[in-house]
């Protein structure tokens, strides 16, 4: 049987793929709930893992409010 760090190891492209995935949505979001002030979603946000998913929820709910 294979263990996890054998297997990251061997497909590396997976983390970079996530990585790519993650980080723009991330910091978009934490830049527009900052100049909101959300600080609840900019907590979240921040602090939870979700493969982008939080993000793209936030930036659904929030498209249409004006930025400060």
């Amino acid at each position: 049987m294979v263990d996890l760090n054998t297997y990251l190891l061997a497909h590396q492209w997976i983390i970079l793929v996530a990585l790519l995935w993650i980080v723009p949505w991330k910091l978009i979001t934490l830049w527009q709930s900052a100049r909101r002030e959300q600080k609840a979603w900019f907590v979240s946000i921040f602090l939870l893992n979700t493969l982008g998913l939080l993000p793209i929820i936030y930036l659904l709910i929030h498209r249409h409010q004006p930025k400060n």
